[in-house]
């Protein structure tokens, strides 16, 4: 039973993801602080990938013949995102409330990020004399 929660959980989290970049995507095509040369890489290599007679699964086979292809735009997508400037990629992150990935992987709470900002010590005034 858990089993399915936290698969139900993974697959849910792997849509959200996929959609959050597509989005991200057209906000950095949009955006003029990402290169032209950037973003006309994105649309060649996709148009290439579909304009090759060559597929890694054939198209006649039911539903398997069309999943390379939304692998290749996943990857070409993610490829995009990479070579975009970080810190443009990073304010549109947090203008989608999507965050960094490094504070979705630690939890998104902000208290617990707080936490680990904390120093704690001990002190003790010396004297001379």
């Amino acid at each position: 039973m858990t089993q399915n929660v936290h698969d139900e959980e993974r697959r849910r989290g792997f849509l959200s993801e996929l959609i959050a970049n597509f989005q991200l995507a057209l906000r950095l095509m949009a955006d003029s602080q990402v290169p032209l040369g950037t973003k006309l890489l994105l649309p060649l290599l996709t148009l290439g990938y579909f304009a090759l007679p060559v597929d890694l699964l054939p198209d006649v086979v039911p539903f398997l013949g069309q999943f390379d292809d939304l692998i290749a735009l996943v990857l070409l997508t993610r490829l995009f995102i990479a070579l975009a400037p970080a810190d443009v990629v990073a304010a549109h992150r947090a203008q989608m409330g999507l965050g960094s990935k490094e504070a979705g992987r630690r939890g998104k709470d902000s208290s617990a990020q707080r936490a680990e900002e904390v120093i704690d010590a001990d002190f003790r005034v010396m004297r001379d004399g």
